[in-house]
């Protein structure tokens, strides 16, 4: 408790701190707090809004900086505006169909949770200029994965050391292992990308965060968790094999496999002591008794959220579609819809079906013209940065199958804010928006 009061006071000074440093230290604080969810440990001791603190430091410092500057300009590309429209498209498209079945706690939430992320994705695209900035943001990205990680391990620790708890899925300060796993996955992604040029010191702390990233991402025991991280790791392999940079690909699989064979005996038993101690059993089942150390004892495997029961939920979700064809059932009524006919109490698992669900034909039209602005985006963005956004979106498009609630999570928007961002800085036809005063002489 003591540890918890320190680090929340430490985060209520930084931002008012921040404020009269340069820029970049503010937009890294934002980008940690997003993705280690930071506010939670805020909230825990002071009982309000962490994101209203650092959102109004932002404010000021934006207010500063253009007065300094004499400007006040956002930056863009055509195809920026385009995916932005689409976003907002299926916003509004979400938002009026609900009116139909009104929830009002449900909406309220909802649009509380799209405000704030439209926030994060415009003050981000507006900061992130500079190759500076946007480096500064890809590292604070990364230490905020770090700090998730480090969270995790302390959960697993705690509770099976302390509490002698086995078949952990440790999530840290995220509490949803799927969604830490995914956190993961896309700092890991973001970690990959480089400037031209950087630091002997950036790369070892690149590669030593990457290490602990996927280490992290095998605590959660998540099975979309492992599909995206095995996307990451073979697409990286492919791109850097076909780049001057091909040694980079032999030379990391002959190290993992150096590293197997010498350590393999030490790997055997690391793998027995896991499988007591997080819940493997889920997708590795163990075929012997596991002895984990400390009080968990054998581990008994728990029952999962297995396959079927999610076919189960997808098939419900598009009954559920095809009986509110024009209007869906709104916000927060998908639930109790999937509920009256399985007797399950859950969502439906699938983002695209929840959608469809909560707001009917309309939002398909609204989702194809997503659909289409991200393609133009890929299709016009230039050769180095491409790679970058195809692999971004394949993660989050395999992360939709498995999480009806993408559009919620700030940290998606955080992730397309950055990759805005790099269209922009990259782009030969940027747009400005904005006043400036005119310069004398």
């Amino acid at each position: 408790m003591v540890i918890t009061n320190i680090i929340a006071a430490v985060l209520f000074v930084l931002p008012i701190a921040f404020v009269f440093l340069d820029k970049k230290w503010l937009i890294g604080l934002y980008a940690v707090s997003i993705v280690a969810n930071l506010p939670l440990v805020f909230s825990m001791r002071f009982g309000f809004s962490y994101e209203l603190i650092i959102a109004l430091a932002l404010i000021v410092k934006l207010g500063l900086t253009a007065y300094k500057e004499k400007t006040l300009l956002y930056n863009t590309t055509r195809e920026n505006i385009c995916l932005i429209g689409s976003l907002l498209i299926v916003v509004i498209v979400n938002l009026l169909t609900s009116f139909f079945h009104f929830n009002r706690e449900a909406y309220v939430a909802r649009i509380l949770v799209y405000a704030v992320n439209f926030f994060i994705l415009i003050i981000f695209t507006y900061f992130l200029k500079t190759k500076d900035t946007i480096e500064s943001f890809r590292i604070a990205f990364v230490i905020g994965g770090v700090i998730l990680v480090v969270s995790a391990i302390a959960e697993m620790i705690y509770g099976h050391y302390v509490f002698g708890v086995s078949n952990l899925r440790p999530a840290g300060l995220l509490l949803d292992p799927n969604v830490c796993a995914f956190a993961l996955n896309i700092t890991l992604i973001i970690s990959f990308y480089k400037p031209r040029q950087q630091s002997l010191l950036t790369m070892v702390f690149l590669i030593v965060a990457r290490l602990v990233i996927l280490f992290g991402v095998f605590l959660t025991v998540s099975r979309s968790g492992y599909i995206g991280t095995l996307i990451v790791l073979l697409y990286m392999l492919f791109y850097y094999s076909r780049t001057d940079e091909n040694w980079i690909a032999a030379a990391t699989v002959g190290a993992f496999a150096v590293a197997y064979f010498v350590f393999s005996h030490a790997l055997a038993r690391f793998w027995v002591t896991m499988h007591g101690i997080i819940d493997l059993d889920r997708i590795f089942p163990f075929p012997g008794p596991t002895g984990g150390t400390g009080g968990g004892g054998p581990v008994t495997p728990t029952p999962g959220f297995a396959s079927g029961e999610r076919i189960m939920l997808a098939m419900t979700a598009l009954r559920v579609f095809a009986q509110n064809l024009f209007t869906g059932v709104g916000i927060g009524n998908v639930l109790p819809e999937i509920a009256s006919y399985t007797g399950v109490g859950l969502e439906s698992h699938n983002f695209i079906l929840q959608m469809l669900a909560e707001s009917g034909t309309l939002m398909i039209v609204a989702l194809l013209l997503l659909a289409y602005c991200l393609l133009r985006l890929i299709g016009r963005s230039i050769r180095r940065i491409r790679w970058f956004f195809v692999l971004l979106v394949v993660v989050v498009s395999v992360e939709s199958v498995f999480n009806h609630n993408l559009l919620n999570l700030n940290l998606v928007w955080l992730a397309l804010a950055f990759a805005l961002a790099l269209n922009t800085l990259h782009s030969r036809q940027r747009i400005e928006f904005g006043i400036a005063r005119r310069r004398k002489g």
